[in-house]
């Protein structure tokens, strides 16, 4: 005769249930993290891109004043004839703002009275706001070691200052290569883009101080052909370093 199973207690079926509900979970937590796994190491292998790894992509660091900005991409050399310019002298040395500004006045450029400035202790300082930057650079690739740094204000004039390592200009030669060269402009590996909310309204000023349409950025500063433009003058939060009376040649 067999034996009738032994009747399992309450206790016990409590504990078995238990026991089949962690089993449970237990495998769909190891199901889980192995897939988990085998997508971040398709991720990680670049096979697969998530749809929503944009957000997390470092934020922009755009331009401040006092520091670098890059030039608009892919945009080429400014004409030299819509380019207004000041060079000022940053050293003790006689003479030459004034042949920087005759170098720059052969290559084209609408140049205004030479001058000077405190005492600068790098090469070559270019000051520009915000919608003369293209300006700015296609300046800058007249002196060698120079550095582009983003002034207050919507004033049009590319401002260059000559400091203590500022060797000597360009020949005549050697800057009509320069002019030449339309390759697109390139900034440095330290430069930042500008804020384009920031470049909007400093066209808005532009308009309204000018009474006319807004310019670009590349064609901003654009002189009249027959007569020189005078730049507007230059408040105390763009002044980075004082000017001083005309240079003495």
């Amino acid at each position: 005769m067999s034996q009738q199973p032994t009747p399992i207690s309450t206790r016990q079926r409590f504990f078995e249930n238990r026991q089949r509900r962690q089993n449970k979970i237990f495998t769909i937590i190891a199901t889980t993290m192995a897939a988990l796994l085998v997508l971040a190491t398709l991720v990680a292998s670049g096979l697969v891109s998530l749809p929503f790894e944009e957000k997390f992509s470092e934020a922009v660091h755009f331009a401040e004043v006092g520091t670098s900005p890059c030039p608009s991409d892919e945009a080429l050399p400014s004409v030299p004839e819509n380019v207004q310019v000041k060079v000022l002298n940053g050293t003790s040395r006689q003479g030459i703002a004034g042949e920087a500004t005759n170098m720059l006045a052969t290559a084209g450029f609408h140049m205004q009275e030479a001058g000077n400035a405190d005492e600068y202790p790098g090469a070559v300082l270019i000051r520009a706001t915000a919608l003369s930057v293209d300006h700015a650079w296609t300046v800058a690739r007249y002196f060698q070691g120079s550095r582009v740094v983003l002034a207050d204000g919507s004033d049009p004039v590319v401002t260059v200052i000559l400091g203590a390592f500022y060797d000597k200009s360009l020949s005549p030669e050697d800057a009509a290569r320069i002019t030449a060269n339309r390759e697109v402009l390139r900034g440095t590996d330290k430069c930042n883009p500008l804020d384009p909310e920031t470049v909007e309204k400093l066209k808005e000023i532009r308009e309204a101080q000018s009474g006319q349409l807004p310019q670009s950025a590349e064609g901003a500063g654009e002189a009249p052909a027959d007569t020189p433009a005078e730049a507007p003058a230059e408040t105390p939060a763009e002044q980075t370093m004082t000017e001083a009376p005309t240079e003495s040649e």
